[in-house]
C-alpha cells in the first residue's frame, strides 16, 4: 500500500484514482525511453489496476501501445519492462482490489460507519472510503486477514515475472 504524502502528490501527481496512473505510465515511458533499451531485462514494472470503469483511460492508453487489449486479459505487456495487471474479473463482472477481501472484512465498521468503495459518492456521516479502509482495516489487521482471494491476482503477477524473465 503506497502511503500518500504531499511530496508524492507533487512529484508524481498521484492523489488517487486510475486516471492518474495513465499519466504516471506516460511519465515513466518518457523518462525511461533510453533506459528501456538498455535495462528492460532487469525487472518488470507492474501497474496493478482495478478492473472497472475507472480504468478506461488506462485501457485506452494500452491500446495505443499494444494490441489486442481486453479487460479479460490477466496481464498486458505495454512495452519494454512495463506491464499492467488488472484485478481478475469475477464471473465476467468488473472488480476492484477491495473485492478480493472476504465479505466480513469489507463489512468492517469504523466509528459506526460502513465501507463504501465508490470514493466519489460517499456520505461521510455514515460511510468511509478506500484510504481509511486500507489504513484502518487492512493495515491494522493484516496479520489476521485471509488473503486467499488474492491468489489469482498473485498468479498473474507471477506470470509477468516469468514472462519478463524469459525475454
Amino acid at each position: 500500500i503506497l502511503k500518500r504524502t504531499k511530496t508524492l502528490e507533487r512529484v508524481l501527481g498521484l492523489t488517487g484514482g486510475s486516471s492518474e496512473l495513465t499519466n504516471l505510465m506516460q511519465l515513466y515511458l518518457s523518462v525511461c525511453k533510453d533506459c528501456l533499451k538498455r535495462e528492460a531485462k532487469i525487472n518488470p514494472v507492474i501497474f496493478l489496476i482495478d478492473n472497472d470503469d475507472g480504468a478506461k483511460s488506462i485501457y485506452a492508453y494500452a491500446k495505443k501501445l499494444t494490441s489486442p487489449v481486453t479487460k479479460e486479459m490477466p496481464l498486458i505487456h505495454m512495452t519494454g519492462n512495463l506491464y499492467i495487471v488488472p484485478t481478475p474479473l469475477a464471473q465476467g463482472k468488473d472488480t476492484m482490489i477491495e473485492d478480493l477481501f472476504e465479505p466480513q472484512i469489507r463489512n468492517t465498521k469504523l466509528n459506526n460507519k460502513t465501507f463504501n468503495s465508490n470514493n466519489k459518492k460517499i456520505d461521510h456521516n455514515t460511510e468511509y472510503g478506500k484510504a481509511l479502509f486500507a489504513e484502518h482495516v487492512i493495515r491494522k489487521n493484516a496479520g489476521t486477514i485471509s488473503f486467499e482471494g488474492f491468489k489469482p491476482l498473485l498468479k498473474n503477477i507471477e506470470a509477468v515475472i516469468i514472462e519478463h524473465k524469459s525475454k
